[in-house]
């Protein structure tokens, strides 16, 4: 398939800038046959049966968004994931004085030097002088969270650190938050959990890799990033067994989905298990394991576009996606809600 297949007008003024409380955000239902209905996200409830399971991807954010200097100038860094014992590769801007040697500082105590950088792609790794443990530290005083470039403003609230963090994360790692999870209050899980669905977690680091665009016009030439990712055996044992008993498996998001449909094209089951994924789940993607799939409204041109388009028809997507920019919908990671079941 071309990549203008995947294109389509987005209103400026729908990307959300601002988080709405947990669970007040709208939520657009789209079933199998692509009948749509306009929901509050609380009425997820509703939706979900006794034995069902909630997949939910359990990664924590790491505040990787610094501010620094390279002499007298200031340069904003994004880490984007770690490719060695104390290096990492960044996104930065402005780039050009980030030569080979430069000392970056960040603050008193923290501090870094730029080790690698090719000018073409402008790919750039730098040296901190610290374990991932100690610069994890480190980061959750001087970082801020790592908002996505088309939330656009002067500066962050610390309101931020809490709203672009699910209220389940765990295991730090992630450089863009699992946004579709930012919906679920603790009320809302505890009213599911009250109701007799079962929540397996399962990990997911989300590396800015995801929001790379895709170059290629034959989307099957594009090379999709890799992630790390794991299983535990109390996850898989709640999803076989739901499995087993004719419950119904919901992917909180598409790294959850993710996870997922990698264990199921490596093993042929949900196993205890953990690695890196670089799947790319597009149109023609005959998927194994999850029925429904909670989400956010996304890119044009995207991988995760491709993802749900896979999920529950590109027509049907298109025509979600088009209802919702009508009725004016909010998009993005602060943006509203999508719940969809799988095109049969």
């Amino acid at each position: 398939m071309k990549l203008k297949d995947f294109d389509f007008d987005l209103p400026r003024e729908l990307v959300a800038q601002h988080p709405l409380p947990r669970g007040q955000a709208r939520m657009l239902h789209m079933d199998a046959m692509g009948n749509l209905q306009d929901k509050n996200f609380r009425q997820i409830i509703d939706f979900i049966h006794p034995g069902d399971v909630l997949v939910m991807n359990n990664s924590k954010v790491v505040p990787s968004s610094l501010i620094g200097r390279v002499g007298e100038r200031v340069v904003y860094i994004n880490i984007v994931k770690q490719v060695g014992e104390r290096r990492w590769q960044i996104f930065a801007r402005p780039s050009k004085h980030l030569n080979v040697g430069k000392k970056i500082i960040f603050s008193d105590d923290l501090y870094a030097y730029v080790n690698y950088k090719d000018i073409e792609s402008n790919y750039i790794e730098i040296d901190f002088e610290l374990s991932k443990f100690e610069l994890f530290q480190k980061l959750d005083v001087v970082g801020q969270m790592p908002l996505p470039p088309y939330i656009k403003r002067a500066e962050q609230f610390i309101a931020d650190k809490h709203n672009y963090q699910t209220v389940y994360a765990e295991h730090e790692g992630s450089f863009a938050a699992p946004t579709a999870g930012l919906h679920f209050s603790e009320e809302i899980i505890s009213c599911l959990e009250s109701k007799g669905v079962k929540l397996a977690f399962v990990t997911l680091h989300v590396w800015l890799g995801t929001f790379l665009p895709v170059k290629s016009e034959n989307i099957d030439e594009h090379i999709m990033h890799e992630e790390y990712f794991s299983c535990t055996e109390e996850a898989a044992q709640i999803i076989n067994e739901a499995k087993a008993n004719h419950g119904r498996i919901i992917s909180v998001g598409s790294t959850s989905m993710r996870v997922l449909e990698s264990i199921m094209h490596e093993y042929g089951a949900i196993i205890k298990c953990d690695g890196m994924t670089s799947i790319f789940i597009k149109p023609g993607y005959k998927f194994q394991i999850v029925d429904m799939m909670v989400t956010n409204f996304h890119l044009p041109k995207s991988t995760l576009f491709m993802l749900v388009s896979a999920f529950s028809g590109l027509e049907n997507i298109q025509a979600a996606y088009k209802y919702a920019i009508e009725n004016k919908y909010r998009v993005f990671s602060y943006g509203d809600a999508c719940f969809f079941e799988r095109k049969m």
